[in-house]
């Protein structure tokens, strides 16, 4: 159910302004703490304190990441692809990866009450602060959840109407193969497996920020220059689309390119299945998650060939982990979680080629402790 709240935590006709995290996340930080969690359900939710959150000082980083999930936090801490990244990201020293998710309607209507921005989870920033928002889209239907998210953000919805450097706002997960209906929203896409693209992205505006970025505040007809001369440069990195540099041409060759230097064809990145895409240190939520278990991905991609199975045909090709690597890396991410129970993770598991002698040597490394 919904909670009403029939007057505002802040009292907005004593005060001159809202508490903003992007003015002074520690004041927000005891706002929301003191205040805000004590009026909505679940607050642990809210709190970004998980066992095993990286909680990396703000200003110490370069190169700072919010992974949007467009959906409530029980789905979005159960995504394994956000897990993925999160680890990835977070081993860079020079960088940070945040964690912000859709809010529950009883936060929504407090946020929106007293004027205060959606943000991330750890760091308690606004995700105006962030140079780049990630957007895990899963399936359609969570495309207004986007709308809505940049709406609480404060971020203006279509990309034309960006006036600032930073945020960009992309998207990503098994939806960005088909880019276009977003397109408007999204000053990029990363197509296909982003485990090397979002570093690669990272490092490229880390890059730009040291040696094109002038000194002091950016007017509005400069940081409009520099966010084109910026996508310009993402574009580079494959797996990259940015729509705005591209118009459509016919059914058959739905996009080209607008400017010289830009892809003719973005290609679809494809990773193997290795230790940095394993994760071992997942967060542990305090409350009870969709997926609330180790995950071991032991397969990506199908080769069953069904013409009614997007996954079927995006995720190819088939890529197989071995049976060492992953009671290797199940003995190493039960200890680092404590999780009580573990499952395999693919498209259909029973396809898995070493699916037998994989069972039979996990229950004889992890059964002693049941």
């Amino acid at each position: 159910g919904v909670l009403l709240i029939s007057q505002p935590v802040l009292s907005l006709a004593e005060s001159e302004r809202t508490v903003c995290p992007g003015s002074d996340r520690q004041a927000f930080s005891r706002l929301l703490d003191e205040e805000l969690l004590f009026h909505v359900d679940r607050p642990g939710q809210y709190l970004g304190n998980e066992w095993g959150a990286a909680r990396k000082p703000f200003e110490s980083c370069a190169v700072h990441l919010c992974l949007a999930f467009p959906d409530l936090y029980e789905l979005g801490m159960s995504n394994f692809g956000q897990r993925i990244l999160y680890q990835i990201v977070n081993e860079r020293q020079e960088f940070m990866c945040d964690r912000t998710y859709a809010p529950d309607n009883d936060m929504e209507a407090l946020l929106r009450q007293n004027k205060l921005p959606l943000w991330g989870w750890e760091s308690r920033a606004a995700l105006t602060d962030f140079e780049l928002v990630g957007f895990s889209l899963q399936y359609e239907l969570t495309y207004t959840n986007v709308l809505n998210m940049l709406e609480l953000s404060g971020i203006p919805l279509l990309t034309r109407d960006r006036t600032s450097l930073f945020p960009l706002i992309f998207g990503g997960g098994p939806s960005a193969v088909n880019p276009e209906p977003m397109a408007q929203f999204m000053d990029f896409y990363i197509i296909g497996d982003g485990e090397d693209a979002v570093p690669a992205v990272m490092e490229t505006i880390r890059r730009f920020k040291a040696e094109q970025m002038p000194k002091g505040a950016l007017d509005g007809n400069m940081a409009v220059q520099l966010r084109d001369e910026l996508l310009m440069a993402l574009s580079a990195v494959p797996g990259v689309y940015v729509p705005a540099f591209y118009a459509e041409q016919s059914d058959r060759y739905p996009v080209k390119p607008l400017r010289e230097g830009v892809p003719e064809r973005v290609l679809r990145q494809v990773m193997p299945l290795n230790d940095a895409n394993q994760p071992t240190r997942s967060l542990v939520s305090y409350l009870n998650l969709i997926f609330d278990r180790q995950t071991l991905e032991v397969r990506r991609g199908c080769d069953r060939g069904c013409r009614f199975c997007q996954p079927g045909y995006t995720f190819l090709p088939v890529r197989e982990r071995s049976t060492s690597d992953l009671v290797r890396l199940s003995k190493e991410a039960i200890k680092n979680t404590g999780h009580e129970e573990y499952s395999m993770l693919s498209l259909c598991v029973s396809d898995y080629t070493s699916l037998h002698e994989s069972v039979r040597l996990l229950n004889r490394e992890h059964a002693a402790q049941r």
